[in-house]
Parts: structure tokens; sequence; C-alpha cells
């Protein structure tokens, strides 16, 4: 054969087996990377057990961090639309849901979740709050939370047992987060976006690094970077109220529409409101007998900027003086 129909024929060789290839890549990604998946999912996220064998106050006991994401598969674009708080006992034990004192999952890197969402500013990194009669929450149809399936966020748990009479018992909380994949939809039929504002109270009497700001009513607000704003509030002995601006927790925009708002409370509440002094109601309220403190607002709720808005907590301490009380709510808006 001569040496020029031999480099022919090597050269149809190579674009041969260079055809094969690709079409076997395309084969193999049709048969198995593009298989349609389905539009809706629900991801499980469960947290470290803990060993609960005697009482602890709320805020006292254990807690526990871990770090998970909502989809190990090929990272997309998803929208979060729910989230319900399950307690688990290993070896078959019963765990009932009062042992839980609060759960959280946050973004680890608010920054980093900005950057791939297009967006200015820092978000709240906490954007699912349990606790006291708060186990599950689900925005109103249309509306939900964008984010990478790969993005790492943080759990986080922490217990309390407040009976004497409580068997030893191992405990974990599993997370069943609601999510529609992006892919799914048409462009007309993508959800709205929510951002998450928190007028938010803790037990802790000081943060490290915390700018340590007094309002009136014995009122503080802290500002420690991008972490929420948070609100304590010195809670005589007795029966009694208190009440405070939340200008310095909500955005300077001129409309702020509310889809959703969750409660947040710890022992001794007895109502928790967002009030209107202007008009002279409450916006939002929570009480001890709802079996769920979460609302949501498919029509939305405006508030108006220019009136009086007020946080208020009323409680009931006959016993405890002294002590720093929890109340707060959790506003998911929409973001502009």
């Amino acid at each position: 054969m001569e040496p020029l129909e031999l480099l022919i024929n090597e050269k149809t060789d190579r674009k041969q087996r260079k055809l094969k290839s690709i079409l076997a890549l395309f084969l193999c990604f049709v048969l198995c990377g593009c298989q349609q998946k389905p539009k809706h999912g629900i991801s499980s996220l469960r947290s470290h057990s803990v060993y609960i064998d005697k009482v602890y106050r709320p805020g006292s006991g254990p807690r526990v961090t871990d770090e998970v994401i909502l989809s190990e598969d090929y990272p997309e674009l998803l929208w979060m639309t729910g989230a319900k708080l399950a307690p688990k006992g290993t070896e078959e034990k019963a765990v009932t849901q009062s042992l839980l004192c609060t759960a959280t999952l946050e973004f680890k890197s608010p920054e980093r979740h900005a950057l791939l969402m297009g967006r200015e500013g820092t978000p709240n990194p906490k954007f699912f709050y349990f606790g006291t009669q708060l186990e599950e929450l689900n925005f109103p149809s249309g509306f939900a939370i964008p984010i990478r399936s790969n993005e790492l966020l943080l759990y986080r748990t922490s217990w309390q047992n407040r009976s004497l009479y409580q068997p030893a018992v191992e405990a974990e909380q599993e997370m069943f987060v609601a999510f529609s994949r992006d892919a799914g939809f048409q462009d007309s039929e993508r959800p709205k976006a929510l951002e998450v504002f928190s007028l938010f109270a803790t037990l802790e009497d000081s943060v490290e690094g915390a700018e340590i700001r007094s309002f009136p009513s014995g009122m503080k607000v802290k500002e420690t970077g991008s972490e929420a704003r948070t609100i304590q509030w010195q809670i005589p002995k007795g029966k009694g109220s208190l009440e405070s601006s939340v200008d310095v927790f909500l955005p300077k925009r001129d409309r702020i529409v509310i889809r959703a708002a969750a409660g947040l409370v710890y022992e001794g509440w007895t109502k928790l409101s967002l009030y209107d002094h202007t008009l002279g109601k409450a916006l939002i309220e929570f009480t001890p007998e709802m079996p769920q403190l979460f609302h949501s607002y498919l029509e939305g709720l405006e508030l108006e900027r220019d009136h009086d808005l007020r946080i208020s907590v009323s409680y009931d301490e006959p016993s405890v003086a002294g002590k720093i009380g929890l109340g707060g709510i959790v506003l998911y808006v929409d973001k502009i």
C-alpha cells in the first residue's frame, strides 16, 4: 500500500474513533445524565445525636452544629417552599418535641449565597427557625427562597428537658426541606423570591465583638456583622409586657410586603405580636393556644413604613425575676 493511502486510512480511522467516542458519550448522557428529575422534591437533613439524661433549662442543654447540603446530585438552582422538623430517638425510644429547644438552618457563607444569586448586600444567614409550637412552615403558593443545591448550610439544634421523669434517651432531629427545581419552571411560572428579616430576642447577655446600643423599655440591640439583629428584654418579676420599635430591624425601603411570619417564644410568654400603634391594632399575633406559631399571607400583608410599628411581648413570670426573655418574629418578605 502506498504511503499516501496509508496516511489517508490512518486519518479516517482516527476520525471514526473520535466519532464513536462522541457517540458513546452522547448515549451515556441521554441514558443516564439527562433523565428528567421530578419537579418537586424533599431533602432529609439529620443532626448528630445527643444524650439527654437530666434536666436542662431552655438555652442550657446540649447544642449541635452539622454541615449539610440539600443535594449531592449535579448542582442546580432550587426553590425552598417549606420545611418540617421531626424528633427521632435511637433504639426505638420515643422522643417528644418538648425536648427540642431550637433548631435553625442557615447559610454557612451568606456572602457566597449573595454572589451565587447575583444580589447585592448580605442576607440574613438564618432562614428557617424552629422552636416551641413551631415545627412546620410552608410558604404560600408561588413564593420560595432560592438556593443552589450544593451550598454549604449549618443545621443547628439545641435541646432542653424540663421533666424529672423523662427517661434517659439519645435523640436527634431530622429536618425535611421541601423544594422545587428551577429547571421545571417556565419563566412565567418561576416563584417569587423571599428574603428574611428577624425581629428576634435572645437569651444571651452579650456577644463577643458586638456593638450594644440601648433603647427605651430596657431593650438592647446588637449588631454582629452579617448576623441577624437581636433584641434583649430584662423581664421583671410578675406579669407584664414590653414593646419597642422595629425600625432598626427593617430595611429602609418604601414598601415591605410580608408573605409569611413565624413566632419564636420562650417559657412564660402569653402573647407575641407586631403592633401598628398608628392604626391601633395588631398586624401579626401569636398566642399559646395556637398549634403552630406560623402565619402565611398569599395576598400579602403590607407594612406602612411611616406608621409606629412595634414588637410586643406579654409574659407571666411570677417566680423568676431578672431573666432574659425570648420572643421574636421572623418575617418572610418579597425580595426587591
